[in-house]
């Protein structure tokens, strides 16, 4: 079994960080919106100060980077990007399984880009739920089976 953690974010890695979220999601806002370089500056570094941000790490080489806020109803991830030759190893779901392994009481939550079919797939097959969904987005949940007793989280 390979070894996977989570560092957390340290400013010395914001520029690994931008560098992963600009080759993921680019495309996709570019499709929808059209790419404003100041507006993307600005809205990465208000969600580097809003999100609990975390480094993901595979042998101890960075691998992309998680970012999630805790409320009392749920666990919402932000962004959950890996670099593309770590996806499709199953990684992804490791990482999904251990944030609800984690927050058990907790459902989870996500918005996907509706052109991003890879996304909503992965999210799809590792057990979320789309919830709503308006002219770019799909909202999903998880919802999550305690272990103490069986019962399933709905917000």
């Amino acid at each position: 079994m390979f070894k996977l953690n989570f560092k957390p974010f340290k400013k010395s890695n914001e520029t690994y960080i931008w560098k992963v979220y600009t080759k993921a999601m680019k495309p996709h806002i570019e499709n929808i919106w059209g790419w404003d370089l100041e507006w993307q500056k600005n809205n990465f570094k208000n969600a580097l100060a809003k999100f609990k941000t975390e480094i993901i790490e595979f042998e101890n080489k960075k691998i992309g980077y998680v970012q999630y806020l805790i409320s009392s109803k749920s666990l919402y991830i932000n962004m959950l990007i890996l670099e593309p030759h770590f996806q499709s190893q199953g990684i992804g779901a490791r990482i999904i399984n251990k944030i609800a392994s984690v927050n058990l009481d907790l459902p989870i939550e996500l918005r996907c880009f509706r052109v991003n079919n890879e996304a909503l797939n992965f999210y799809l097959n590792n057990g979320f739920e789309i919830v709503n969904q308006d002219n770019e987005f799909y909202t999903l949940t998880k919802y999550i089976i305690t272990a103490r007793d069986n019962q399933m989280v709905i917000l």
